[in-house]
């Protein structure tokens, strides 16, 4: 038994826990654009490893992070890039932005267009 008594037992959404399942060592080393959510803002990243990465950003924030969807480019920098450059009317810090919902269903939209059927999408609908 620790020496520490447990404070809170915390169990984490269904859709956190479903993108962070296990992923096989070689899907890690194939980066892949994300776009999450948290409290009315988004982060557009690159990770080479999805479950990895949204772990790392959840562990050192106190609210719900929502994956909305992820896609592996054929040039992660320059799709990243694009997408950062038609948020940056609503950028925040960093890769976060606090853009209208309409402008992440657009998002949303525009990456299910140019990445196709690869696009996983999941957490919030917006």
């Amino acid at each position: 038994m620790s020496e520490y008594p447990v404070l809170l037992n915390i169990t984490p959404d269904s859709r956190l826990a479903a993108s962070l399942a296990w992923e096989p060592k070689a899907a890690k080393s194939i980066p892949v654009i994300y776009l999450i959510h948290c409290e009315g803002r988004i982060k557009v990243g690159i990770a080479s490893s999805l479950a990895h990465r949204i772990g790392n950003i959840q562990s050192s924030c106190p609210f719900q992070i929502d994956l909305l969807a992820s896609y592996t480019p054929d040039d992660p920098k320059a799709d990243e890039r694009m997408l950062h450059l038609m948020l940056e009317a609503h950028w925040v810090r960093g890769e976060w932005f606090h853009p209208p919902r309409q402008v992440i269903r657009v998002t949303i939209d525009l990456i299910s267009s140019f990445a196709g059927s690869t696009v996983t999408k999941a957490g919030r609908r917006f």
